[in-house]
């Protein structure tokens, strides 16, 4: 009899659920119109959850069972008594969007087993979190764990669940903001706006780059912290840290590399790509090419080249040294065309050319030059003006020149660099060949004194241009045939 009040009483609950809400809270999409506890919300594989960017919903959602659930436009609110606002435990592919977490006491959102999290366009504020933003743990039962792991998002990964594959894990245009930590427990605490970590290596299968673009930082203890340097029985600190990370366009962050026992901070700003069990640290472009200038060229050695040219995450390289920038792709590097093509590649300077009209510039402090090949570096190639002497900075001029078109300007003396972007003949000259376009002149007294030899020129120009002919040849070529 008991058994069977229960049921009926489980009906009529449903019943009237049904009767209050517009929307079923166990239907496929929940189009929320009024606020609601999270104990309200029967999770279910496919479930939308939309607050509409009005409503809120408070305590704390659990996903398991592989469901794979999106919220959006909501606020998750712990009510300062809610140690983590969204679990994920054994769940599926989890999508956040627009979410705003408040009130949390522990993590906004704490994840050990799933098989894709994307959260984008969300907050995480610890502002007006007991314990967490406002520095005061009297009182709280958890005080120790709070103060040691305290997060925005805490993916702890492998924490119990066995088997656990990560296809994917996105964390993109979101806030992170006030987790903050006493002074006096920073030297033990691994509190961060981002903690990342293998709990247990044994349980994790494969994860892929964790990719964290475009978020802003404030005031945070961290902003990102990789690893744990109190490892449980069984996981070594370098598992800890081996995982690979993609930092793109974010703020300026804090970053901690607690997989070892020092505990390593560095600040980084611009973009890289992280994995400190690989000792991996590439600063990238904003194109995410690979940098390559004066301060690593030494050290870039055959294995880490080879490294990087079989990294998906990084489009190619980014070479500016000794006055040359150019950029090529690891498509093209992995080419296996690619030595044919670097034997075509050349930036050739002559006191020889055969267009008759421009044999009157000869000897008048004019140069002209044969580019081939150009077409193999993805943004073409420049040059730093500086490079060929502190007096032709501001002095010269880059024509383009084809039998159709004739000369064709590329750069002024307003321009820092030389630009070469398509094949074909360039001409070089300390004097505006072309006086006709005055909005191209430079005024009178800034015009130099026209060298009245070839070799005035040539001196500078030709050894600064031949070097990009060897730039290209001995940083990429070379490099790639002994890898």
């Amino acid at each position: 009899m008991v058994k069977k009040l229960k049921g009926i009483g489980l009906v009529l609950f449903s019943i009237c659920c049904a009767v209050g809400f517009s929307s079923s809270v166990n239907a496929e999409t929940l189009e929320m119109d009024k606020d609601m506890k999270a104990s309200e919300i029967a999770i279910s594989d496919g479930l939308v959850i939309d607050g509409k960017g009005e409503y809120t919903i408070t305590g704390g959602l659990s996903i398991s069972n592989n469901a794979s659930v999106t919220i959006k436009n909501v606020t998750l609110d712990g009510e300062g008594t809610k140690d983590i606002l969204l679990s994920l435990s054994n769940a599926g592919d989890i999508v956040i969007e627009n979410v705003t977490f408040t009130n949390y006491t522990k993590d906004g959102i704490y994840a050990d087993a799933f098989n894709s999290l994307s959260v984008t366009g969300s907050i995480f504020d610890a502002s007006d979190t007991v314990h967490i933003g406002d520095n005061d743990y009297t009182g709280n039962p958890d005080e120790d764990l709070i103060l040691r792991s305290a997060a925005g998002i805490d993916l702890n990964l492998g924490n119990g669940a066995k088997e656990v594959d990560v296809k994917s894990i996105t964390i993109k245009n979101n806030t992170f903001k006030n987790v903050v930590v006493e002074e006096a427990e920073q030297a033990t605490s691994t509190a961060g706006a981002i903690k990342i970590k293998v709990k247990d290596a044994t349980n994790l299968v494969g994860i892929g780059t964790i990719r964290i673009e475009g978020n802003t930082f404030e005031n945070n203890e961290r902003d990102l912290v990789l690893g744990t340097n109190d490892p449980t029985s069984g996981t070594t600190a370098s598992a800890t840290a081996d995982l690979d990370v993609l930092l793109v366009n974010n703020s300026k962050m804090n970053v901690g590399n607690f997989s070892t026992v020092d505990r390593a901070e560095e600040v980084l700003d611009g973009n890289y790509k992280l994995n400190y069990a690989d000792s991996k640290k590439y600063e990238l472009d904003e194109n995410l090419y690979y940098i390559v200038n004066e301060d690593n060229i030494d050290a870039l050695t055959d294995e880490e080249m080879a490294a990087i040219l079989l990294d998906e995450d990084v489009a190619g390289f980014a070479v500016s040294y000794q006055g040359v920038t150019f950029t090529i792709s690891r498509e093209t590097l992995l080419d296996e065309d690619l030595g044919a093509s670097l034997d075509d590649f050349d930036i050739v300077p002559s006191e020889e050319t055969t267009i008759e009209a421009l044999k009157q510039y000869m000897g008048e402090g004019v140069m002209f030059f044969t580019v081939s090949g150009i077409d193999l570096l993805d943004d073409g190639m420049s040059f730093d003006i500086s490079s060929l002497g502190e007096e032709f900075v501001g002095t010269l001029y880059l024509y383009y020149y084809d039998e159709a078109n004739g000369l064709q300007l590329v750069s002024n003396p307003n321009n820092a660099s030389l630009t070469f972007d398509k094949n074909g003949t360039y001409v070089l000259s300390a004097t505006n060949l072309l006086p006709s376009t005055p909005s191209e002149e430079v005024p009178s007294e800034e015009v130099p004194e026209v060298p009245q030899t070839f070799d005035a020129l040539g001196i500078y120009a030709g050894i600064g241009l031949v070097s990009i002919a060897g730039i290209a040849g001995a940083v990429i070529y070379l490099k790639r045939k002994n890898a």
